[in-house]
């Protein structure tokens, strides 16, 4: 009697054990997901003129995530170093304001020059038309990728306990 509880005491923690790797890797590939769906819901979408809503275009590759473990408590941050991401993300009000070096090209769309040293001011006066630009919340998106790609993965990942439970008895 004293040995099958030491023995079942040792199959529990082989399981423990067992399950965490696993549920590691779950959350890395449901991190990943979310960056995806980040990336994914990041403008310019579904062929926009890059000119009229990004100069750049980069934003959406700067996503990332930080996974922080203490072994009871796991946290999770996603985030992007771009400065003006949070704008992107949750939208903003706009006020008229000039910007240096911001011109309409021959295609009608806004680019940005590149000075030379001694090169004379110019640019836009922008925010005249719109009062407020809207958020595309693609934070709110990735969250919603994360929990649905971890769910899935929990619910396989308890399955796969439960089944090796019920093999050992």
């Amino acid at each position: 009697m004293k040995q099958d509880i030491a023995d079942f005491r040792q199959q529990i923690k082989q399981l423990r054990t067992q399950y965490r790797s696993m549920f590691d890797k779950a959350v890395k590939s449901a991190c990943q997901d979310m960056v995806i769906a980040a990336a994914e819901s990041t403008p310019p979408l579904n062929g926009e003129d890059r000119g009229k809503n990004t100069v750049t275009g980069n934003l959406a590759s700067h996503w990332g995530y930080d996974v922080n473990d203490d072994g009871d408590n796991t946290r999770i941050t996603l985030y992007n170093n771009m400065q003006y991401a949070s704008y992107v993300d949750q939208g903003h009000r706009m006020s008229e304001h000039f910007v240096p070096w911001l011109y309409i090209d021959g295609m009608g769309a806004i680019a940005r020059h590149i000075p030379t040293p001694g090169e004379k001011l110019f640019g836009l006066v922008v925010g005249t038309k719109t009062e407020y630009v809207k958020g595309y919340g693609m934070v709110e998106k990735a969250k919603d990728r994360f929990i649905k790609s971890l769910t899935i993965a929990h619910d396989k990942l308890m399955e796969e306990v439960e089944g090796r439970i019920n093999d050992d008895n």
